[in-house]
């Protein structure tokens, strides 16, 4: 005796295996992450931040400041140019996560407690440094190190400038003479002009 399957049977049939193999494909497709991460970049700096990326795509950022601006990147890790207050830096990126950059205040620090935060000042290294003018007159310091300075003040002056952290070969015109001194500019650290 020949079975036949009914068209009911074939319809039933091929409604369980619809949910059979409908209930796998939701589940694979959500495991794939998406093919971009966001990047959050904020600009606290009294300047324009310059910021280039290049990794498996190539991205050059521009944030005014007071500025905050938000970036679709490709996932992946890249290489970075940044520059900021004076001072250009470079180091990498794991862009396969999303990321918030924060530039603070140009010789400032800020807090971070997420693992998705940094602080571009911490890969800046830019410090506040007071230049003291004691001299008879007005003084010109060129200040040449990790980023080259030259600050001209007049006399009695007392002015704070931002600038790379790190040792400095300082030449000084001031006194009707030219000297050389050395200086590591450091948070809190002090040069003083005079004509002894």
């Amino acid at each position: 005796m020949k079975k036949y399957w009914s068209i009911r049977t074939l319809f039933n049939l091929g409604i369980l295996l619809a949910f059979v193999f409908g209930a796998f494909a939701p589940a694979t497709s959500t495991l794939a992450a998406p093919a971009q991460a966001r990047l959050t970049v904020v600009n606290h700096s009294s300047k324009t931040l310059k910021l280039w990326l290049s990794g498996p795509a190539i991205y050059r950022i521009s944030v005014p400041t007071g500025q905050t601006k938000t970036y679709a990147v490709n996932r992946g890790v890249y290489k970075y140019t940044a520059n900021a207050c004076g001072v250009t830096a470079t180091g990498t990126l794991d862009m396969t996560i999303n990321k918030t950059l924060v530039m603070p205040v140009c010789g400032g620090r800020i807090s971070v407690n997420d693992p998705h935060t940094e602080d571009l000042g911490q890969v800046l290294k830019v410090v506040k440094v007071e230049v003291q003018n004691k001299s008879t007159g007005a003084a010109t310091a060129v200040f040449k190190g990790p980023a080259v300075y030259m600050f001209t003040l007049a006399k009695g002056a007392d002015k704070f400038y931002t600038m790379a952290k790190g040792s400095y070969k300082v030449t000084v015109y001031a006194c009707g003479k030219t000297t050389k001194h050395n200086f590591t500019a450091d948070k809190g650290k002090k040069f003083v002009i005079a004509c002894s």
